[in-house]
């Protein structure tokens, strides 16, 4: 009864439409109108109605042309051809009447669709106050109202459907997760971005498919059956009918046409007038199969679009065989938009186009078991997607676990997932150097005890959420009973054990409702990694009974608040942005930060422009952050001399710079890159590494493995492999003090060098100094001239290696690395096995911005003494003279600044190429810049000269500069 009812009625409607166009003017579906966006480089579909027989020929204002003849149902269609991207054009529609679409622009378009977390505005999220200055022209919205329908739709009934100018209030009421997508796709790419938001709250999978090509799934069918049976009771018990319901909707239509007719638009003060939509019975509501598709996605096919992004799966994630049937479900689904897409559009929009997809965010209380179970349908759902995104090609999955809320269904932290949207499809749709994911699991196997798991996606690196032990995985043996495993990372791979499990067999990851609050694991561009399992145990038991997920009961007074998770360090626009500017430094991602070298710096592209911030984000990395201005310094000053770095010049002098920051009062205030400068990139340091050394000397003796006093005693009574009886005289008084001020007084000849250096075996260990001390030059008495050689750091880093405990290696990136979070970075071999002293250190630029604080806080970081402050103060005094007005300490350099007057003592490490580590205590200020250059370029005296009196007054004068 009540489906003949709908044919009925579905014929009924079609025959009063073809009387209308029978009078009507030529008409385009809503999707098409002013400020609408057009895919670029495609032949777009274009339709609509007219007279039946009638010719019509649509007619672009760049030139493109297209014409067709309306069927007898008086619908037509043409395939109109587009350039690249564009603003301000026009597409006009001429048949026995003419229509003109205005502000056309041409670029990427794309879908976005879902149940109500696609749906969720951007005024009822956290980010809602940072958007409301936004004027972005060129990104344009078209957003639908909720509607189903029993049949598919030839055009939606929402007539005030539009394209709109996306500005405070559009983004305010359009999609949060869609918005904040778009966005950085628009700015990212620099082109006009649109996107059209087809969302549907409590709506499952089901209703977004044709009923036939998912008529012959079982659980579907059942599915269907249920809400069959459902509306028959209904009918039987409350006389709930198809026809009445039917008839109602007529009148609500009729009424709601009518007040557009009026120029009626709100059905509130907050909110647009819709159309109505007919909820019982069941068969004709929008839980129902293809219900969501007929209203909402088959009259928008085939418009041109790039690509899709889809959130939905709550629904579906009701129990655990729900959750696991959706990997088959969400399949059918991408398979079936694809190729009708590609078939309605005559093959413009690819069979393939990228459909990316949101994993389910975290819900619930925070687990506390290794494994939760059948209480857990969100873990399994997400299980569901993650074997989508690793079997089809093409799609791509959002992880989400570290957003969502322990109450709420519909969590407020929307932006990290739009961008992590709009990153997905910068890496993997347009090809830009982004890593779109967070790492994936990859494989596993099993070694001495631990389960060794592999990963993909890991960008620069692996790292936990936080510091600390990552109590996010679980392990387990053939017994199946999972506990917590112990887990730490190496390259690309995790280690996971346990005392409890001797031979472990599977291991899974965050498997829980709400696994947000455990110390996560991503990679160090931000993304987080899946939820996932290395075994195929049966996730339920078949006839076993079902567990259904229920809604928290929300306390009185709750207040949801964000969680905090590693900030995303891929987030700024694409080079070519006017500067300065406030988003987030370029980075490179096509070298890895294990394998770094001056030669290898030079594969880095440079920048088309200059980056400059004068106002850092804070990425979590230990720095404190501030703003060029308000925090100190005079802005127009230091932004002048940061410009004028990035500029050409013909100058050979000039300087190749490729960062500078600067740390006034404890706070980053500028962050600037040029050239093969990049944020997440060790810069290759030369000598600058021995004051490096230093520190790692000065951590030892914090530690107790050397005494402040056992700088006065000789190096070789720390070296118990020097056979002293083969030494050169007054070798066996050199000093490690003496040795860190460059006066060992050893003096090599350089064919002596280059002989022992053909044989690499002979340098090993202990053997360097041997070489050193044995061939020496009679060594005189002190006092010794100073001179600038590399034996000396060396001798400070084997007597490093034989104090401390394990190698000196380990020791640096443990006890004076570790504490300040300096994680992304390299340090080459000497002949001798060790890090090379002398040079060879590759750190990032913001990390020798730590190594500065650090001194500058007399050996404190975050109030705990790293080095000794009376070492710190004696390493960076001026004890030896060395050139000119430049003296020595421990492998650091000591200068004098005069400004009006006044002396600054300027402590400083310096690399040949342009590495410099400036420290001014009286200032407390510190400057880093990093640089290529054939040699030391102009940096020293500039940034004395130009740079310093920022934070002071007028230029100084350097005492006896070259």
């Amino acid at each position: 009864m009540i489906n003949h009812c709908m044919k009925c009625f579905g014929t009924l409607g079609i025959i009063l439409l073809l009387a209308q166009l029978s009078e009507a003017e030529v008409r385009v579906a809503r999707i098409f109108g002013d400020n609408m966006v057009l895919q670029q480089k495609c032949k777009n579909a274009v339709w609509g109605w007219a007279e039946p027989g009638e010719k019509v020929t649509v007619t672009a204002s760049w030139g493109a042309k297209s014409s067709a003849k309306a069927g007898g149902d008086g619908r037509w269609r043409v395939f109109l051809e587009t350039p690249g991207q564009g603003t301000g054009y026009q597409v006009t529609v001429v048949a026995k009447s003419t229509l003109t679409i205005k502000n056309v622009a041409v670029g990427e378009v794309w879908l976005c669709a879902g149940q109500s977390n696609m749906g969720w505005s951007t005024a009822n999220t956290f980010s809602a106050d940072s958007e409301t200055n936004v004027d972005l022209p060129n990104l344009r919205i078209f957003k639908s109202q909720r509607e189903h329908w029993h049949q598919p739709l030839e055009q939606s009934r929402d007539r005030l459907q539009q394209w709109k100018i996306c500005n405070a209030q559009t983004a305010a009421e359009t999609s949060a997760v869609a918005y904040h997508f778009a966005k950085v796709l628009h700015q990212r790419l620099g082109i006009p971005v649109g996107i059209i938001v087809q969302a549907y709250a409590g709506t499952p999978i089901e209703g977004w498919m044709p009923w036939e090509i998912q008529q012959q799934d079982l659980r579907t069918i059942e599915y269907k059956n249920s809400l069959d049976s459902n509306a028959q009771r209904r009918m039987d018990q409350r006389g709930e009918t198809g026809e009445k319901a039917l008839a109602q909707f007529r009148i609500d239509l009729e009424l709601y046409n009518e007040k557009i007719d009026a120029g009626q638009t709100m059905k509130n003060p907050f909110r647009l007038l819709q159309p109505p939509f007919i909820t019982k019975p069941a068969t004709m509501g929008h839980q129902y199969p293809a219900h969501i598709y007929n209203a909402m996605i088959h009259p928008v096919r085939p418009y041109g679009i790039r690509g899709m992004i889809w959130y939905q799966g709550e629904r579906n994630s009701k129990n655990a065989p729900q959750a696991d049937h959706y990997r088959s479900q969400l399949t059918r689904l991408i398979g079936y938009y694809r190729t009708s897409w590609h078939r309605l559009s005559n093959g413009n929009v690819p069979a393939d186009f990228p459909v990316q997809f949101t994993q389910l965010p975290s819900w619930h209380a925070g687990q506390t078991d290794p494994v939760e179970g059948l209480e857990a349908p969100w873990a399994v759902n997400r299980e569901s997607m993650r074997l989508v995104d690793r079997d089809i090609p093409k799609t791509g999955m959002v992880v989400s676990i570290d957003t969502g809320d322990a109450v709420q269904l519909h969590p407020k932290n929307k932006k990290p997932l739009g961008i992590r949207h709009a990153l997905l499809a910068l890496g993997g749709t347009y090809n830009k150097e982004i890593v779109g994911k967070g790492p994936r699991y990859r494989s596993h196997q099993l070694r001495e005890g631990e389960m060794v798991l592999d990963f993909d996606s890991i960008g620069s690196g692996l790292m936990p959420a936080r510091p600390g032990l990552m109590d996010s995985f679980a392990i387990a043996g053939k017994d199946r009973k999972w506990h917590w495993g112990k887990a730490r990372l190496q390259g690309t791979k995790v280690f996971v054990s346990s005392q409890a499990v001797a031979k472990p067999l599977a291991v899974r990851y965050a498997w829980a409702m709400n696994p947000a609050q455990r110390n996560l694991l991503y990679n160090k561009e931000g993304l987080p990694a899946s939820p996932f399992r290395t075994d195929r145990w049966p996730l339920y038991e078949p006839g076993a009974a079902i567990v259904t997920v229920s809604k928290p009961v929300k306390p009185d007074g709750y207040q949801a608040s964000d969680w905090k998770r590693p900030r995303m360090t891929q987030t700024q626009p694409e080079q070519g942005n006017d500067s300065p500017s406030n988003g987030l430094a370029p980075e490179v991602t096509d070298l890895n930060a294990d394998d770094i070298s001056f030669q290898l710096e030079k594969k880095i592209p440079y920048l088309k422009r200059a980056f400059i911030d004068s106002q850092p984000n804070d990425l979590g990395d230990g720095l404190l952050v501030g703003e060029l201005g308000p925090d100190g310094g005079k802005k127009e000053m230091v932004l002048r001399f940061a410009e004028k770095l990035g500029q050409p010049s013909d100058d050979p002098r000039a300087g190749k710079t490729d960062s500078l920051l600067i740390s006034y009062r404890g706070k980053l205030i500028l962050e600037s890159y040029y050239r093969r400068g990049r944020l997440n990139y060790p810069h290759y340091q030369m000598s600058i590494t021995k004051s490096y050394t230093a520190l790692g000397v000065g951590r030892a003796i914090q530690l107790g493995y050397l005494k402040m006093n056992d700088l006065h005693q000789p190096v070789i009574s720390f070296l118990k492999d020097i056979d002293s009886k083969l030494l050169a005289s007054g070798a066996d008084q050199i000093t490690l003090h003496q040795a860190m001020q460059m006066t060992s007084g050893i003096r090599v000849e350089r064919e002596t060098v280059n002989k022992l250096r053909r044989n690499q075996a002979s340098l090993l260990g202990q053997k360097q100094i041997q070489a050193y001390l044995q061939f020496s030059d009679p060594v005189p008495p002190a006092p010794r001239d100073f001179k600038y050689q590399a034996c000396d750091p060396a001798l400070a880093m084997q007597i490093l290696d034989a104090a401390v405990p394990g190698t000196a290696r380990e020791f640096i990136r443990k006890e004076l690395f570790g504490p300040l979070a300096v994680e992304s970075y390299y340090w080459q071999d000497d002949v001798s096995g060790l890090p090379k002293s002398a040079a060879g250190c590759s750190i990032r630029s913001r990390d020798m911005v730590k190594m500065g604080q650090l001194v500058l806080n007399h050996g404190q970081w975050k109030e705990k003494q790293i080095v000794p402050a009376a070492y710190v103060d004696r390493a960076t005094s001026p004890i030896k003279q060395a050139y000119g007005s430049s003296a020595y300490g421990y492998f650091w350099w000591v200068q004098e600044v005069t400004i009006e007057g006044k002396v600054y003592r300027c402590k400083q490490g310096r690399g040949a190429g342009g590495q410099f580590l400036f420290i001014i205590p009286q200032l407390d200020l510190v400057i880093v810049a990093t640089a290529h250059n054939a040699g030391m370029g102009n940096m020293l005296r500039e940034i004395a000269e130009d740079l310093i009196p920022a934070f002071v007054g007028r230029s100084p004068a350097l005492k006896g500069l070259p």
